[in-house]
């Protein structure tokens, strides 16, 4: 994932990740500064994740987190509710903002799973 992400990260990127091993794995591989923070660790809700975040006016900010939080944060962001998106373990889901009609919108720009990356690199080559 990680190979793939890497080259869309055009810009200034914050990233904040998890202290726990498996989401420091996870980040590692990007090969960019991050930061830890607890406000996006096993513990936290979607309020203190979109909060570290700064959405929607944070800038560019990847967040390196745990399922069910990740999938309530998109619950939230798509819906505008709280509730849950089920996410699969490694997956990516990537959200901007956008004004239109003089009011801020949420944009779903891609949803990538290690499956889906799998089977597009094997058609590629």
């Amino acid at each position: 994932m990680a190979r793939w992400l890497r080259p869309q990260l055009s810009g200034t990127w914050r990233v904040v990740s998890s202290p726990a091993v498996r989401a420091l794995e996870t980040v590692a591989p990007l090969d960019m500064p991050y930061e830890v923070s607890e406000s996006v660790s096993t513990a936290a809700g979607p309020d203190q994740v979109l909060e570290e975040a700064g959405w929607p006016d944070g800038g560019q900010v990847l967040v390196v987190g745990h399922q069910p939080t990740l999938g309530q944060v998109a619950a939230i962001l798509l819906g505008g509710q709280s509730g849950e998106v089920s996410v699969r373990k490694g997956a990516i889901l990537w959200f901007s903002t956008r004004s239109r009609d003089e009011r801020g919108e949420t944009v779903l720009k891609a949803v990538l799973d290690p499956d889906t990356l799998e089977r597009m690199e094997k058609s590629a080559k």
